[in-house]
């Protein structure tokens, strides 16, 4: 079988396109590790920053032109770090990724910023990974606020602290003397508002307090009503003393009633009370040109507080006990079955 001239001159067209193919090749290759952009030593240390730092590209200077980047060597002494590297290439930090929480990225820039559940002050890496954590179970169990919980919230805040007779620029001038900006400030009070709805939704058929775990606390815990007396006060001028059964009749409207006072605040120079009957007036106590005198109103004798007392806060404690227990617990699970991967350090 005879071949055609038009196959042959394809065969030789064909290649004649791949030789200029790879020569095209060769030269691109040959180019590319001559620049001074990023040497072969530099290449692997770019993919690694690219999985820890956001960055933005930057015009270089005609310095950085001029100049070629000499290789880095594998020592981690000479590489320098990471930041001062992409400047060197034109490039500038924005934030850099300190933890990735089952694919979600915390940047340093979340670590920094205060928080509205830890009194304005930031997270630390733990607190920010566990709160990430809860949040994403929120998602899980569809127990995300809508805006207008947040709103309802927000308007609580308000009511609480005095402060619905602001306007909206006023209230966000508020916050941001402690930090925060308005959508900052909502978007922290969604994720806690979801938060508290995955504890409570986790924890609440747990906590189960019994009579018989109260009565059990109660006995070991005894508790003991504080000694107190109940005082009435009365000045007299030292020229008017000669007065003085007049003048201390009790129902006499210059009688100052100091209310309830316990035992240890009792006034040294007013000892004289605790050895005295119900309606009983003390002796006159000098007081510069004055007299002083005490009247014993009433007074509650120290003594062993009842089990109906002391019930409802016995049961909250015992509640709160329980909450912390397995909310520890709860957290815990939560961390062991995340992937949680520190890509720097906080």
């Amino acid at each position: 079988m005879t071949l055609s001239p038009f196959f042959y001159s394809g065969v030789y067209m064909f290649n004649l396109s791949m030789f200029f193919l790879f020569m095209l090749l060769l030269s691109f290759g040959q180019s590319y590790s001559n620049s001074p952009g990023v040497t072969q030593a530099q290449e692997p240390m770019l993919a690694q920053e690219s999985a820890t730092e956001l960055v933005t590209d930057q015009a270089p200077s005609p310095s950085m032109e001029s100049e070629p980047i000499q290789e880095v060597e594998s020592s981690a002494e000479e590489s320098g770090s990471a930041a001062e590297r992409l400047l060197t290439q034109g490039r500038i930090v924005i934030d850099e990724i300190i933890v990735r929480v089952n694919g979600v990225n915390l940047l340093r820039s979340e670590l920094l910023m205060p928080r509205i559940v830890n009194e304005g002050r930031p997270f630390s890496l733990d607190e920010a990974i566990l709160e990430e954590l809860l949040f994403q179970r929120a998602g899980q169990m569809h127990m995300l606020p809508s805006t207008a919980d947040i709103e309802r919230h927000l308007v609580t805040f308000k009511i609480q602290n005095h402060l619905t007779e602001l306007s909206d620029k006023e209230f966000e001038n508020e916050l941001k003397q402690h930090g925060f900006s308005l959508p900052m400030y909502k978007n922290q009070l969604g994720r806690m508002i979801a938060v508290e709805n995955v504890k409570r939704a986790e924890i609440s058929e747990k906590i189960v307090v019994t009579s018989q775990e109260v009565e059990d606390y109660y006995n070991k815990n005894p508790r003991y009503t504080k000694e107190q007396y109940h005082l009435k006060l009365r000045t007299i001028p030292v020229a008017k003393m000669a007065e003085k059964d007049v003048l201390l009749l009790p129902t006499d409207p210059y009688w100052e009633d100091l209310g309830w006072i316990e035992k240890k605040d009792v006034e040294k120079k007013f000892a004289a009370v605790f050895t005295m009957e119900k309606g009983q007036i003390s002796e006159p106590i000098a007081d510069g040109e004055s007299n002083q005198f005490i009247m014993l109103v009433d007074k509650k004798e120290r003594c062993l507080k009842t089990l109906n007392e002391r019930y409802i806060e016995i049961e909250r404690k015992l509640q709160q006990e329980k909450k912390e227990t397995f909310v520890g617990t709860f957290e815990q699970e939560l961390k062991e079955k995340a992937t949680i991967v520190v890509l720097a350090p906080a």
